[in-house]
């Protein structure tokens, strides 16, 4: 049951068809949910003696399917975000393959099939290595980052963003590590110019990993402790080796 809910819930980033699907699942899987505690009770096909449908077993069924879709439906447009760029293989991304910038190193980009997610993306690298990609302007304003990542050696993703100080009249670029351990946030020297930030990911099917990272928060827990708070998102930055379904920006 766990795992139909986890399915349903990444149709949710497939567009209308995808919603569609999800609505679906979640629909029946609630109704088969509800219904396994109520059926034990004991209801009987008729109530009462009164007259018409409102006395009929099926009535209650079909008014417990509505409130099940209404209650879902209502849920479902809380939950579904669109995001404001998007990293990966589809019709309408930044190829993830072509989008980069070679900033250091010469890391070998391929592409390859996944039983989960289809076309995804794999890096490999015999020595160390770094690629950026630089957001739209309209993706500037972002407010989260969500990856997915099968994670190998060294694998580290970057944000670089523009902070401002606390009275608006100064601005700055900096970096920050999102670190996949339990370390509290660590600054790299002084602290000047980048930090590295712990992230808790959601496991999905197989190796993979989901991370959906608050960038103000990562900021404030960061840079923020020297004073500073978050104003742009500028560009994003991998090392280590790694397989990447997409990057979403919202």
């Amino acid at each position: 049951m766990e795992e139909w809910f986890e399915k349903a819930k990444l149709k949710l980033r497939d567009g209308w068809i995808g919603i569609i699907y999800a609505f679906l699942i979640f629909v029946v899987l609630s109704y088969i949910i509800i219904w396994s505690f109520i059926e034990p009770i004991g209801i009987s096909d008729s109530f009462g003696n009164g007259i018409g449908i409102l006395n009929s077993r099926l009535f209650y069924h079909c008014l417990l399917s509505f409130i099940i879709a209404l209650i879902m439906t209502i849920c479902l447009y809380k939950l579904v975000k669109q995001y404001i760029e998007k990293i990966g293989y589809g019709v309408n991304d930044k190829n993830i393959q072509s989008c980069w910038t070679l900033s250091e190193g010469k890391p070998i980009l391929s592409k390859l099939k996944d039983g989960y997610f289809g076309a995804v993306l794999k890096i490999d690298s015999t020595d160390s290595y770094a690629i950026d990609y630089n957001v739209s302007i309209k993706a500037r304003r972002a407010k989260a980052i969500e990856y997915i990542v099968n994670p190998e050696s060294g694998f580290v993703l970057y944000i670089r963003v523009q902070v401002k100080s606390k009275n608006n009249e100064k601005s700055d670029n900096k970096w920050i590590a999102l670190v996949l351990n339990s370390v509290a946030p660590t600054p790299l020297g002084t602290g000047d110019n980048e930090w590295s930030y712990p992230v808790v990911p959601k496991n999905l099917p197989g190796p993979w990993l989901r991370f959906n990272l608050n960038i103000n928060h990562i900021v404030k827990e960061t840079h923020g402790k020297n004073g500073w708070k978050y104003h742009n998102l500028i560009g994003i930055r991998i090392r280590g080796k790694a397989i990447i379904e997409s990057i979403r920006i919202y």
